[in-house]
């Protein structure tokens, strides 16, 4: 398992014990790319949209 595994799985404990405070999360991972994102509560289509057009444009 490596470091970013390692890290993924503290990371869902954590998670978990929010969402046992009623503390509501939703996480997207792609594991092969390191990466994680994590919304909260509150987060919108709209919103969560934005956040991939800035994804986009920082590869441009």
């Amino acid at each position: 398992m490596s470091s970013f595994d390692s890290f993924y799985n503290d990371l869902l404990l954590l998670i978990s014990q929010h969402e046992k405070n009623n503390t509501p999360l939703k996480v997207e991972k792609n594991l092969d790319a390191n990466i994680i994102k994590i919304f909260g509560e509150n987060i919108t289509a709209l919103a969560r949209a934005k956040n991939g057009l800035n994804d986009v444009t920082e590869l441009a």
